[in-house]
């Protein structure tokens, strides 16, 4: 068995790169602090204070005044240094950007680093006398570089990378296990200062301890750090029951340690069992001791590589892959999303023309609430499609909150798409990723938008709009299109750039006003229309309202005695115009819009009449109806080959809301919310069948009306109950709208106790807005959520893997591993009886953060891995997920052969499983299983897979695509020449490599 150091990355001779030395890596702390010339003299100082303790005083300084990341940038740079500068893989990473994926995807390029001639030898030593030398070797250098030794002379290793304490022994696997003993480059922390490596790690201690007894061990180009590894060298030394024979090795022409080691080696060395070596050049030596092997014993034959794809597919789901099933496309939008009915417009010709006339592609339709904004909308949206100016008509309506917006450019995706890219696809990215897919879909695409109501989207202090609404326009404006977006708000909107339009409707002019009237047949003289003009100030709903009065009642009124009426009200002229009209209304049409105005969405005239039902036969409410509409205070929205669709106008609807107290009011809610509970009731099955929006918005409307009728209690269970299905849904936005309100309103930090189904809305909220990228959000609640669990009781590991969970979304990898480990701590020390548990979050985040071995356990849910990477065994109920996760697990530790049995598995049940972000999770296979044939040198396949990826995400993930499509290129550049496959062919050969059966023997 083998100790390294950090000799045998460098190069022996200076003019080739390689990782630098000690000398080297300095270097490169004292650059951190070139612009800081006092501190660049301080630490000078103290370098030549410690010349013996040069590398740990120079990491304790940077640490000390750039912290833990500053010191693991400098070794991921040093470590760079070691690329060959000729390997096209990464030939675009800057060390001072590079992610953890490109790190980890260097290393899965083992043609593109340089080695030193003491690595090759090693690697060679470990892949063909397996036995002999290939068991563990153990370093403490950051680098990458044993583990790409063994794999280009052909041998198996399996690493790990500790960084604090863990057990070693807690993972099998075929080949040489490689322990990094002080971290890794990109995984983990890297450990230089004293108090770092003297922090206590028993369990590592005791493992080190076990595999060292009764071995032969060679400590090379290492000079012995005080450490843990140290100390569990002096235990095993002490240790009378244990046998080990330790060559240690010096560069120096005689062993020179210091006093530490000395002491610490001294019981070893009296009993025989420590032998010095001195003149030991590293690279020479393991270049000797392979030519000396090899003469005096036969290498074993070197791993040849497995079959890739060697799973069993049964025959059933070989022919699924076949012929897949096509996934249904949901063309649908809500019920607000079509525009209103219009009987009549006036005034409004001369913005029309310009809207029609002027090549704008962004259109502003602002003004007070009343002024006819949706009415133009609707009238050039209506007139558009007689003109055939557009192949495609969206029109949504936005509801005046921001998740609908995001919302609905998921679904004008999935339409325009015809549903090859779901809202299930889209459901976990951001609305700059959703708003980007977007674009590429309408470069060749005449689309009318109509945005109504988005006046939760304005920043009123800039006049322009704000987060995902802004990011679409913006992208609209920048691409090359004969699209068209047009929004209506009620705040100015101020744009500068050529191609926005943006106009305020102001009142009516005295001769449109005068056309209105005789329009609704009111009769009266152009005084007295001139007299409603100058009191309306020309507003155009106030006007038609007292227009449809007079005409109504002309045997009771003239238009000057209801003006007279109107100036003698309290108020402003809205409340005093609609409680003119109030007054003349039948008890039965007063109840018909104060059910209305407690309505969340709009609705049939039979589901009015079913809310009523109490306080009226169905044919008072048809009757009253079709008065109110005659009257104009309702909005008629109608579809085509569908019943048309009723809803109070805005400025009625507050109007009545404000004039009724929610004692008052709560009555008609209730009647709503009991004809919801009977839908819901009747419809709960559909919850684990992925059911459609449509379905879905009834637990959140319900949760709604619950919320403005103060009944918190019901409001949480009804979320609780739909929380799964929002999460498999592509609908998250539209959850979260509704914890959102309910969050907001109940008193949940004071009383959570009382909510039964809090937990759950609040878990699924969190989720969510992880998904979706809303952090500042989820600190804040959570922050909130802290304060509801001041003892650590059971309630506090819930707590931990919130915080666990949203710090893994975020790449924070070691703070998810300590909130995980807290939270597991906590539950494995107390014995306490709960449904919280951190344990599978945690994995993920040891998986990321450089532990797979650790992970591993938990993902296998007690299953044997021998068991798993089986090719005869595939269990078709645990998901491709189960399975993608071991693989991944396996992949980071060096077992590219089981990793591919698994991603294999994997594969095939994400093309089995329609649901669930499926378009996303294939792309992922496809880069993944790329990745292991790239370093299995299998470059044909890797391209293909890498393409695959691109094939997939080029629509629903450009970022990714455009990584994808790099790395295929990168491939295909070290390749020999080959006729270029075409992309229809691209997807049929890894179908078939997913299915088991053999491609093309040259794309191998």
């Amino acid at each position: 068995m083998f100790l390294v150091g950090a000799p045998l990355s460098c190069s022996p001779d200076p003019n080739v790169l390689g990782v630098p030395d000690v000398d080297g890596v300095i270097s490169l702390v004292k650059a951190e602090f070139t612009d800081f010339p006092e501190q660049l003299a301080e630490l000078e100082t103290k370098l030549i204070a410690s010349p013996a303790n040069r590398y740990q005083e120079a990491f304790w300084f940077l640490q000390g005044r750039r912290g833990q990341k500053a010191a693991n940038e400098i070794v991921r740079k040093a470590v760079l240094l070691a690329r060959n500068p000729n390997a096209v893989i990464g030939s675009n990473f800057e060390a001072s950007s590079i992610s953890d994926d490109d790190c980890r995807l260097l290393e899965e390029d083992p043609a593109g680093w340089l080695l030193t001639p003491g690595l090759e030898s090693l690697g060679t030593l470990i892949a063909n006398y397996p036995k002999e030398f290939g068991e563990t070797v153990l370093t403490t250098n950051f680098d990458p570089l044993i583990e790409v030794a063994i794999r280009r002379a052909g041998g198996q290793f399996y690493k790990t990378m500790l960084h604090a304490d863990g057990y070693l022994g807690q993972t099998e696997a075929p080949g040489c296990h490689v322990i990094h003993l002080h971290g890794s480059w990109f995984r983990s922390d890297t450990l230089h200062t004293p108090t770092q490596l003297g922090q206590e790690r028993p369990r590592l201690k005791a493992s080190l301890a076990s595999i060292l007894k009764k071995k032969i061990f060679v400590v090379l180009a290492y000079g012995g750090w005080d450490d843990t590894f140290t100390d569990a060298l002096m235990a095993v030394l002490r240790d009378d029951g244990a046998h080990p024979e330790i060559l240690w090795a010096f560069y120096s022409k005689i062993p020179e340690m210091t006093q530490a080691l000395t002491e610490k080696l001294a019981p070893g060395i009296d009993r025989g069992n420590v032998t010095l070596y001195a003149g030991i050049e590293c690279h020479s030596f393991l270049s000797k001791l392979y030519s000396s092997w090899c003469t005096s014993e036969t290498p074993q034959e070197t791993h040849k590589t497995a079959a890739s794809n060697p799973v069993i597919i049964p025959e059933d789901l070989k022919a699924m892959l076949d012929h897949p099933p096509q996934k249904q496309t949901v063309l649908e939008g809500d019920d607000e999303d079509r525009p209103p009915v219009i009987d009549i417009c006036v005034g409004r010709d001369k913005e029309l023309e310009t809207i029609r006339t002027v090549a704008s592609s962004v259109v502003f339709l602002t003004g007070l609430g009343g002024q006819g904004k949706s009415t133009v909308a609707a009238q050039y949206f209506e007139k558009a499609q007689r003109e055939n100016a557009f192949s495609f008509y969206v029109w949504r309506d936005c509801k005046e909150e921001r998740e609908r917006f995001e919302n609905q450019l998921a679904s004008v995706v999935e339409t325009l798409t015809e549903g090859r890219i779901s809202r299930d696809d889209l459901a976990q990215q951001s609305a700059k990723s959703i708003i980007e897919i977007l674009m590429g879909l309408l470069t060749d695409r005449r689309v009318l938008f109509v945005f109504d109501n988005v006046d939760h989207h304005v920043n009123l202090e800039y006049a322009k709009m704000i987060g995902s609404t802004d990011a679409f326009i913006q992208a609209l404006l920048r691409i090359n299109s004969s699209c068209r977006a047009i929004f209506t708000c009620r705040p100015t909107i101020r744009y500068t750039h050529p191609k926005v339009l943006s106009f305020e409707l102001k009142g009516l002019d005295f001769g449109s006003t005068r056309d209105l009237f005789k329009k609704r047949g009111a009769s009266a003289q152009e005084s007295e229309i001139e007299a409603a003009h100058r009191l309306t100030e020309g507003h155009a709903f106030w006007l038609d309202l007292i227009a449809i009065q007079v005409a109504k009642r002309s045997s009771e009124i003239t238009l000057t005695s209801l003006l007279n009426e109107i100036r003698s009200g309290a108020g402003i002229l809205p409340e005093t115009t609609l409680n003119s009209i109030w007054e003349t209304l039948r008890d039965r049409e007063q109840t018909v819009l104060r059910g209305m105005a407690e309505t969340v969405k709009p609705e049939t005239e039979e589901e009015i009449g079913e809310y009523l039902s109490k306080e009226l036969t169905f044919n008072k409410v048809h009757k009253a109806l079709n008065a109110l509409k005659g009257l104009n205070l309702i909005v008629v929205k109608r579809r085509s080959q569908t019943v048309e669709l009723l809803e109070l106008h805005p400025l009625v609807r507050h109007f009545i809301r404000n004039n009724f107290s929610p004692k008052e009011r709560v009555s008609f809610i209730e009647a709503i919310i009991l004809r919801y509970q009977r839908f819901i009731g009747n419809h709960k099955f559909q919850l684990t069948e992925q059911p459609p929006l449509s379905t879905l918005l009834y637990w959140t409307q319900n949760a709604e009306l619950d919320i403005e009728a103060g009944r918190f209690e019901d409001a949480f269970p009804t979320l609780a109950e739909v929380s799964e299905a929002f999460m498999a849904s592509a609908y998250s936005r539209e959850f979260c709208r509704a914890a959102r309100l309910l969050l907001a309103a109940a008193p949940w930090s004071k009383d959570f106790s009382k909510f039964k189904g809090f937990e759950t809305v609040f878990r699924a909220h969190i989720k969510q807005l992880s998904y979706l990228g809303e952090h500042l959000e989820i600190d804040g609640l959570l922050d909130e959520y802290e304060k509801t669990v001041p003892e650590k009781d059971a309630r506090y590991i819930h707590y931990c893997d919130l915080r666990c969970f949203t710090q893994w979304i975020r790449a924070n990898f070691s703070s998810a591993v300590k909130w995980g480990t807290i939270g597991r701590d906590l539950k494995q020390s107390s014995g306490v009886d709960t449904q919280w548990d951190v344990s599978h979050t945690l994995a993920l985040a040891e998986r990321d953060a450089g532990h797979p071995e650790s992970a591993l356990t938990t993902f296998l849910l007690g299953r044997s891995l021998t068991e798993v990477i089986d090719p005869a065994e595939l269990d078709e109920k645990r998901g491709g997920a189960y399975y993608g996760n071991i693989g991944r697990c396996l992949q980071f530790m060096g077992q590219t052969d089981w990793a591919l049995v698994c991603y294999q598995k994997s594969a095939v049940l994400i093309e089995k499983d329609l649901k669930n972000e499926h378009v996303l999770n294939q792309g992922y296979i496809r880069l993944w299983v790329g990745e292991i044939f790239l370093a299995r040198q299998q470059l044909r396949l890797a391209t293909i897979f890498f393409r695959a990826a691109h094939l997939k995400w080029q629509q629903i993930f450009p970022s990714k695509a455009a990584n994808a499509v790099q790395l295929a290129k990168q491939t295909e550049s070290v390749m020999p020449l080959e006729p270029v496959i075409p992309d229809q062919k691209i997807e049929r050969i890894c179908l078939d490599w997913i299915a088991g059966r053999p491609t093309d023997a040259s794309l191998g």
